[in-house]
């Protein structure tokens, strides 16, 4: 193997709008001779990577304990069901005296069905007084298409002696449910 011997020349090119440097042919050949040592530069990114990845190995690890935030992240990985039921009053209360001594109460309601797919909604309505006992109750169903709505017009009777106070609507077995408050009676007593 040959060596050589290598002339070392240094060459300063004025610039206007810069200072001259000088630069040197060093280890690597031809690198300025003002360029930090690179194994210094690569000492420095090697600590904020290794502490950038101690801070994430810690955080990962608290985050596989939490089982809050295990539970977070399979809820934002695995599709939600969309079901609902709604429940609402439809329109206003109406009230007759139809039989002697009885008052028929007729409320009507709307249940929407949003469940994926046809379903029977049973409902009870119940007519309470002040002391939230019942004084009347009727029962029944409704058979809803997925995505559509039914009204239902139902009347409970109630004896005429009775004061009552609220009319609540249900759906056994399910959430909904509402409740409509008698109005109260105006200062002139009408």
């Amino acid at each position: 193997m040959l060596l050589r011997k290598q002339r070392v020349t240094a060459r300063v090119i004025p610039t206007d709008d810069v200072e001259p440097t000088a630069t040197f042919p060093g280890p690597e050949g031809g690198t300025p001779a003002d360029t930090p040592d690179r194994q210094a530069v690569l000492r420095g990114y090697g600590v904020v990577l290794a502490v950038l990845l101690a801070l994430f190995a810690v955080g990962a690890t608290v985050a596989a304990i939490s089982g809050s935030f295990r539970h977070q992240v399979a809820l934002s990985l695995v599709r939600q069901p969309e079901k609902y039921t709604v429940l609402y009053f439809s329109d206003g209360l109406r009230q007759a005296n139809l039989r002697p001594h009885l008052v028929t109460l007729t409320v009507s309601f709307t249940v929407m069905n949003h469940e994926g797919k046809a379903t029977r909604f049973p409902y009870a309505v119940q007519v309470v007084d002040q002391a939230k006992a019942p004084i009347g109750r009727t029962e029944g169903s409704v058979e809803i298409a997925d995505g559509r709505d039914a009204t239902a017009v139902v009347d409970v009777n109630v004896p005429d002696s009775e004061a009552w106070s609220a009319i609540d609507v249900n759906l056994p077995g399910r959430a909904e449910h509402i409740r409509l408050l008698q109005p109260p009676a105006d200062a002139t007593g009408n």
